[in-house]
């Protein structure tokens, strides 16, 4: 949070106030949250962050994956293992590929997704780390549906989505006051 803040500072520092946050990690979403909330009550300025694997719409996941589709999000798996056998498959190592892990429990409780267990039924927020999850870090996902096809479509759509939000920032009014 710390080094976010000194970035976006700087770049107000020097008038530069047009500022959008590029994330790719979910689990960074809510750190970015405080510390924007904390400039705009500071410096009086909206800065807005995508969340690149939350701007995903379903509908592109039903097109992608159809019968896939419960097996493709999640950690460990796709969008992003799709996405990368796109922009670098010169790094990608499927013969290393390993399949979902067994999902764990905290408390005696079964854990949801990176943040949570279930207690009755209900969702209750809990220090969830992937490991606590499941031992080999690919829960929720299997990495075998990953396509660089499909991370071909993944990448075209973030970034036709990101570049018309930029050219909409370009005459909206960032300050709040």
């Amino acid at each position: 949070m710390a080094v976010l803040e000194d970035m976006i500072v700087n770049f107000l520092d020097h008038d530069l106030v047009k500022i959008v946050i590029l994330n790719g990690h979910s689990g960074n979403a809510p750190l970015i949250d405080v510390t924007v909330r904390k400039l705009k009550a500071a410096r009086g300025v909206l800065v807005p962050a995508i969340h690149l694997w939350r701007a995903i719409p379903d509908s592109l996941f039903k097109e992608l994956y159809g019968a896939d589709l419960p097996k493709a999000k999640g950690h460990g798996a796709d969008p992003l293992t799709s996405v990368y056998s796109h922009l670098r498959p010169e790094l990608m190592r499927p013969d290393l590929q390993e399949a979902p892990g067994e999902f764990g429990t905290l408390m005696g409780l079964p854990t949801v997704g990176l943040g949570a267990v279930r207690f009755e039924g209900v969702d209750v927020s809990l220090a969830v780390d992937v490991t606590d999850r499941c031992a080999n870090g690919i829960a929720g996902g299997d990495p075998a549906v990953a396509s660089a096809e499909r991370g071909e479509a993944i990448v075209n759509h973030l970034v036709g989505l990101c570049t018309r939000f930029v050219e909409h920032l370009k005459d909206a009014d960032t300050a709040t006051t």
